[in-house]
């Protein structure tokens, strides 16, 4: 489950669908879930993924750190219900956020 995923990611292949296709509850869930590190925001940055590079053209949606199990298991569901990614999918974009689009060590 990618705890960082790249903003353009995110809003492409996981935002958008969500969007056109899950009821507007399952819409908010999601944006509880997940929030945006940017350029805009570089106090949190700091706060919440120190070192991490975020320049002022990309981002990053960070997963609540505190989300237990079933949150987790509830925002995977959200991901097979209303998107076309594959597990496999999920675990590229895991690789890309967390060690440049190469697979784990």
């Amino acid at each position: 489950m990618p705890r960082i995923i790249e903003k353009s990611v995110f809003e492409e292949m996981i935002l958008t669908p969500i969007m056109a296709n899950a009821p507007q509850r399952t819409i908010d869930k999601l944006n509880v879930y997940y929030l945006l590190l940017d350029a805009s925001t570089p106090d949190l940055i700091d706060k919440l993924l120190p070192g991490y590079p975020i320049s002022e053209f990309d981002g990053v949606y960070i997963c609540d750190p505190n989300c237990d199990d079933w949150e987790i298991n509830e925002i995977l569901g959200f991901l097979k219900s209303y998107t076309n990614l594959t597990d496999e999918d999920v675990l590229k974009i895991h690789d890309e956020a967390y060690y440049g689009g190469n697979s784990a060590p």
